[in-house]
């Protein structure tokens, strides 16, 4: 459960590192 947890954070921290740096690049 621990572990699912962790891995969860982690997806999620890069999901939304992904689409702060593609919201930077100007997708306006």
């Amino acid at each position: 459960m621990a572990r699912q947890s962790a891995a969860r954070r982690k997806a999620r921290r890069f999901t939304v590192q992904a689409l702060y740096q593609w919201q930077m690049t100007g997708a306006n």
